[in-house]
C-alpha cells in the first residue's frame, strides 16, 4: 500500500508505503513499513511525560497509540513468539 501526503508541517517527505509478505492466501508472514522522518516536536506516536522523583523533575518520551503505528514493521513470527511466552 502506498498512502501519498501533500507537503506538511508535521514530517518530512510525500509517500509512506506498508508491505505484506504472504506465503500462501491468509497467511501473513511480515509486514514491512517504512521510517517515518518527524520534524522536530511533531511525533504523535510519543508524548513526554514528566514526574517528580526525590524532589526533581523526570521527562521521558512515551509510547502512545497512533494512526501512523500502521506504517511499523512486523515480523509475524517475533509477534507469535511473545503472545507464547506471555501466556
Amino acid at each position: 500500500m502506498t498512502f501519498e501526503f501533500e507537503d506538511n508541517q508535521y514530517f518530512e517527505g510525500k509517500v509512506m508505503t506498508k508491505k505484506y509478505v504472504m506465503s500462501k492466501p491468509n497467511v501473513i508472514e511480515k509486514c514491512i513499513g517504512c521510517d517515518i522522518k518527524w520534524k522536530q516536536g511533531c511525533d504523535p506516536t510519543h508524548v513526554k511525560k514528566t514526574k517528580k522523583k526525590k524532589g526533581k523533575k523526570v521527562t521521558t518520551n512515551q509510547k502512545v497509540k497512533s494512526f501512523f503505528d500502521l506504517f511499523s514493521t512486523i515480523d509475524m513470527e517475533e509477534e507469535k513468539m511473545k503472545t507464547e511466552s506471555s501466556d
